[in-house]
């Protein structure tokens, strides 16, 4: 199995998990909902109301890359905005109503390798949609822009049954953006 595949194959496992555990546990015997154990937050990341725009410390720094993913089983929209001073927003649900913000610090320098990477693997040199003939049926959808000096490149994607139906950029740009936002935990 290639590694694109297992790590589509983990995300779907763990959104699955994720949602399992977050179901309402009841008294025995019917009642009110059961008191569940919530766990402490960290200092990092912090939570602000959502707006239509960009709320994090970076949002008059400029926006580097924007990640957009949904689809699946579940219904799933996340968002991230990564910001040129090492800022990053993230907003879980559909894109009106007020979804908290979470906003964490990567630091500039994990930002520019990020573009730097993305620039090495070809994305800059894409437009458009890569829409495969064989989508993965609950599959996820990928929009990435990124602005890289005077350039700026969106592409959009949906998981394929066939990696091999993709350019090998669009492939590696999705695993790229998605591996620098799972390593933000929250």
């Amino acid at each position: 199995m290639s590694n694109y595949r297992l790590f589509v194959v983990t995300v779907i496992s763990l959104i699955a998990l994720l949602v399992a555990c977050g179901a309402i546990e009841t008294e025995p015997g019917g009642g009110e909902p059961a008191a569940t154990a919530t766990p402490e937050a960290t200092p990092r990341p912090t939570e602000a109301p959502a707006t239509e725009t960009p709320v994090g410390p970076g949002a008059e720094e400029g926006v580097a890359v924007v990640y957009e993913v949904s689809g699946g089983i579940a219904g799933l929209r996340e968002q991230y905005v990564i910001y040129a001073n090492g800022f990053v927003d993230k907003k879980i649900g559909p894109p009106e109503g007020d979804q908290p913000v979470q906003t964490f610090e990567v630091g500039p320098e994990r930002v520019t390798r990020l573009l730097a990477m993305l620039g090495q693997a070809g994305f800059f040199e894409l437009e458009g949609d890569y829409i495969p003939e064989n989508p993965i049926y609950d599959g996820f959808q990928h929009v990435i822009t990124a602005t890289l000096g005077d350039q700026t490149t969106r592409i959009r994607t949906i998981d394929a049954a066939d990696e091999t139906e993709l350019p090998p950029a669009v492939t590696e740009s999705v695993v790229l953006v998605e591996a620098f936002v799972a390593e933000l935990g929250g």
